[in-house]
């Protein structure tokens, strides 16, 4: 599927609400880029498969064998760079994938990109307003409610006391 197509298919899928054409196309012209840059890397430069249009949003282009042309091989960097793209085209899902991302670079030693204190902040502010937008309305119980007003403590610096 060429560039053209596939940017058509995600402007018709892209929230109106969310929607960033400019980081939209930078995205699709990124991708299609490093498909052309990356055939030339040496073999053992260590790589990730991409899906160009995320399985979240269209998981019956998913599978890599039926669907070739969705899969795009990328280093780490531009891996997480698509992913920055993605989070600022369509938000929700995506900052919640970038963020994983940001997670599984300390258990993959291969993964040696380094993110700015900026982008960091950005990235977690953004995954913090999805995850509350995505759970607002859900009921919990006060138990469930202290356990995660007591994880959100400790994340965000706080030690636990003894009585804890």
């Amino acid at each position: 599927m060429d560039s053209k197509t596939i940017y058509q298919l995600m402007i018709e899928k892209c929230p109106k609400h969310s929607r960033n054409i400019h980081y939209l196309n930078r995205y699709v012209n990124f991708i299609f880029a490093c498909i052309e840059k990356n055939k030339d890397l040496p073999e053992d430069t260590y790589t990730e498969r991409h899906h160009i249009l995320p399985r979240s949003l269209w998981p019956e282009f998913s599978d890599f064998k039926d669907n070739e042309w969705n899969c795009s091989v990328l280093t780490a960097r531009q891996h997480l760079i698509a992913h920055m793209f993605l989070s600022k085209s369509f938000g929700g899902k995506m900052w919640f994938a970038l963020r994983m991302m940001m997670d599984m670079k300390n258990t993959k030693q291969q993964r040696d990109y380094t993110l700015s204190d900026k982008s960091t902040k950005i990235i977690k502010e953004n995954f913090s307003k999805s995850i509350s937008k995505a759970l607002k309305g859900i009921k919990r119980s006060d138990e469930t409610r202290e356990k995660i007003s007591k994880n959100h403590w400790l994340n965000n610096g706080g030690v636990q006391s003894e009585e804890a």
